[in-house]
């Protein structure tokens, strides 16, 4: 009997957009107001030129921005008909701990490999590792969308007695 060990719970709302959007139109109307308040009271603590602060500012901002436009890929993706099933026993896992901890095996031979910290918290990442869900000859069912040679892990099935 197959039973859901892990599904994603991505979801988008276009309110997370608002506060970058809205970061960048004020800045960018009150630039010369920001500078002002930059070389009276900020400019004592940094000794960076206001544009160059400002810049990384806006930098980090269209960074932030990128993200959620990937997240909103990945979730059509999930939505899509673009999602894999496979479904087999897990085989040639290799688990690696350091700073963090790096699984990988295939099913059926597809490859899946993911990093408990790095794997973006919508995909799985086997971060309860202590259920020992996942373990070499354990039969799994693996939904999964494939991004950049990479297959993340939307949902997982496991085999219970």
């Amino acid at each position: 009997m197959m039973e859901i060990y892990y599904e994603t719970t991505i979801s988008f709302n276009c309110i997370e957009f608002l506060p970058y959007v809205l970061f960048l139109v004020i800045s960018l109307i009150f630039i010369g107001k920001l500078k002002k308040l930059y070389d009276l009271y900020i400019k004592l603590f940094f000794k960076f030129n206001f544009f160059v602060l400002f810049f990384i500012f806006i930098i980090y901002n269209l960074a932030s921005t990128a993200s959620l436009y990937s997240k909103m890929q990945y979730i059509a993706k999930i939505k899509s008909l673009e999602q894999r099933v496979v479904t087999g026993e897990i085989e040639k896992l290799v688990e690696k701990e350091g700073a963090s901890r790096t699984q990988s095996f295939s099913v059926s031979g597809v490859f899946f490999k993911y990093n408990n910290y790095q794997t973006a918290p919508y995909f799985f990442a086997n971060r309860k590792y202590n259920d020992k869900a996942i373990f070499d000859g354990g039969y799994v069912e693996i939904h999964y969308i494939q991004d950049n040679g990479n297959n993340y892990i939307t949902k997982l099935f496991i085999e219970k007695d």
